[in-house]
């Protein structure tokens, strides 16, 4: 975790959603203060003495004041940045900052997702052409068609931003033995399973890992994926739910694999 990551993540919910995480504005604000923070070198005592200002009246006070000047400020500056940025981890793992970031996306998502099912609602599909809708749709299908790169865009960045939240220590990710050495990619596919969908965990995994496929679709993948049910936006609160079932449910059939092969 860096300074630049910090700033960079917290400019993109902004970007998104207008506005920036009160928890994580005020982490990133305490970096910009810390990095803003200079210190004079003062005279040596030795100067100060030899120009006659190191009298008996302040010797107690000049003295004090050199010694604590011969901290290394660049040293004191990385130790605030470093308390800094395990404070920006620990709002993540205890669920703070995560909630609050998604609580913002989340009405962004149901913007861009929900235009998406609408465009399907009128029959346009992942390779709809620009001409299939010149020739046969209204004025209706060809605004809908349109605006798909706009839609993918928005929720190309939200799957970004998730990935992020992942990385950041948002849920938990169990044994990668359990994931397919991929706990990342399962966690991620958490935030967008619905409660009664987590037998699609699995799918939903390979399909976002080979999203590339559909890089050439007006829509990426994301108009393939509202034809598949329980595909939903959660907040970070429902995702580490979700990601603690699968937890469970992973680690209680390996303990039932090892019970029924050791017995």
């Amino acid at each position: 975790m860096r300074v630049a990551d910090a700033h960079a993540f917290i400019t993109t919910v902004e970007r998104l959603t207008g506005t920036r995480p009160k928890t994580l504005d005020a982490i990133c604000q305490a970096l910009i203060a810390v990095d803003a923070v200079t210190v004079e070198t003062p005279a040596t005592l030795g100067d100060l003495a030899d120009g006659g200002q190191l009298t008996a009246a302040n010797a107690e006070k000049l003295i004090t004041s050199a010694a604590q000047h011969q901290l290394d400020v660049g040293s004191v500056k990385a130790e605030a940045t470093a308390g800094l940025l395990r404070r920006w981890n620990t709002v993540f793992r205890d669920g703070t900052a995560a909630q609050e970031v998604t609580e913002l996306i989340a009405p962004i998502w149901a913007e861009h997702w929900e235009a998406l099912r609408a465009a399907r609602e009128l029959d346009i599909g992942p390779e709809t052409t620009a001409d299939q809708v010149l020739d046969t749709g209204t004025s209706e299908h060809l605004d809908a068609w349109q605006a798909l790169p706009v839609h993918r865009a928005a929720l190309d960045q939200i799957l970004s931003m998730v990935a992020d939240l992942v990385e950041f220590g948002a849920v938990p990710l169990g044994n990668p033995i359990h994931f397919d050495s991929r706990p990342r990619a399962y966690a991620v596919a958490a935030f967008f399973l619905a409660d009664d969908a987590l037998g699609r965990h699995d799918e939903l995994v390979r399909v976002l890992a080979d999203r590339s496929r559909y890089a050439t679709e007006r829509a990426g993948l994301w108009l393939r994926l509202t034809s598949v049910a329980g595909i939903q936006f959660n907040s970070a609160r429902a995702a580490r739910v979700t990601m603690a079932a699968a937890i469970a449910d992973r680690t209680a059939s390996a303990q039932h694999h090892y019970d029924a092969t050791h017995s």
